[in-house]
């Protein structure tokens, strides 16, 4: 089929496919300059057989105005659509995104209404400590809050979430109320499942399958973030506490997650965080070397050199420190570390080597920078 490009703005694109009865919708996350698209490489190999409309939501309001170019306001916005579906033949609509485009995904799919494959979706917008209350555009009305009612919004496809992130597995949780929407979450994945998935090459197979019609890809990191109830609420509870710095909240609801699902990385390296900041070192070790023997990567096992060196062990922290490093050289808390282990041990000129490598890394962290000029 031919694909050629139709009307565009800053804040939407159509790619046209001639003869296609198929529209997929590619709703871009936060942090997107006007007339820039995510989705962009992906969006325009499925144009070879669907027409494909990019859209940016301009300012962070993760779609609660529409999408400038496309109409003033939600409802113009639907309006639009649906007309230029009806003039086109367009009779099968498909809605995917990540991030606050994800919650962009469902929110359109319902309303259209149009299948969805939604990736780290907020499905409800204000809990505390969000991407919405950290980013969004306050300014705009809020008009859909809460996506999880089975009663206001109805969804037909898949909605993927990382089992690293608290705020997404606690939203999942909440739309399995929804019991025609499919839920995976997935095991060693944060906030970006569609990334993980494009990084390995997985993620148009998976979308091509979709809007096929045909049988998902198996999911290989797929886990079991949502079979215990109480896992979900007690690993956002933890997290949420930790930010606010109530570390003995946060300690027991790490307890409770990873007592609930103790393949969960995440919950033991949220419990041994709390453990360290209440002077508990050897327990907090005991939690990152579980999250690290979960799932190998630096920051549980950098961690371990820091409640090592919270127990005066600064040769032993040094060595943690080392291994880190020599398997993810540019991890900056891992040269940190070792900059103090250095520090302790009597090594001055080691300890600056080290503390101006984790700087240079990680040039915006204000304590990495103030140790470094205290050895200056």
């Amino acid at each position: 089929m031919n694909v050629t490009r139709g009307n565009m703005s800053d804040h939407h694109l159509f790619v046209e496919c001639p003869g296609s009865n198929k529209l997929v919708m590619f709703f871009t996350a936060t942090g997107a300059k006007p007339g820039l698209f995510n989705w962009w490489a992906v969006g325009h190999q499925l144009a070879e057989s669907a027409n494909v409309l990019f859209v940016n939501g301009w300012s962070n309001t993760w779609y609660q105005d529409g999408v400038k170019g496309l109409g003033d306001g939600l409802e113009e916005t639907l309006d639009t659509i649906r007309t230029w579906c009806d003039e086109h033949g367009v009779d099968e609509l498909y809605c995917t995104g990540q991030s606050m485009g994800g919650y962009g995904a469902l929110l359109f799919s319902a309303l259209l209404p149009a299948r969805v494959m939604a990736f780290g979706a907020e499905a409800i917008l204000g809990l505390p400590h969000s991407q919405w209350e950290r980013k969004a555009n306050k300014t705009i009305a809020l008009l859909h809050r809460d996506l999880t009612d089975p009663e206001k919004y109805s969804f037909e496809g898949c909605l993927f979430a990382g089992e690293r992130d608290p705020l997404d597995i606690l939203c999942a949780s909440k739309m399995a109320a929804h019991r025609s929407l499919r839920i995976i979450t997935m095991r060693g994945v944060g906030h970006g499942p569609a990334g993980h998935l494009k990084n390995r090459d997985r993620l148009l197979p998976m979308l091509q399958a979709w809007i096929d019609g045909k049988e998902l890809p198996p999911v290989k990191e797929a886990g079991r973030a949502l079979e215990t109830e109480s896992f979900p609420q007690d690993f956002y509870d933890a997290w949420v506490f930790g930010r606010e710095k109530q570390w003995q909240q946060s300690q027991d609801s790490a307890c409770r997650a990873a007592a609930a699902y103790p393949m969960s990385d995440e919950a033991f390296l949220l419990k041994g965080n709390a453990l360290m900041q209440l002077g508990r070192a050897p327990e907090a070790f005991e939690a990152f070397a579980v999250s690290f023997c979960l799932r190998n990567r630096p920051q549980p096992l950098a961690l371990m050199g820091h409640a090592l060196r919270q127990q005066e062990e600064p040769l032993e922290a040094r060595a943690v420190y080392i291994k880190t490093l020599q398997r993810w050289p540019n991890h900056a808390p891992a040269y940190f570390g070792l900059g103090l282990a250095e520090l302790k041990l009597g090594h001055r000129e080691a300890a600056q080597d080290a503390l101006l490598k984790a700087c240079t890394i990680d040039p915006k962290n204000i304590h990495f920078q103030s140790w470094l000029k205290r050895l200056s």
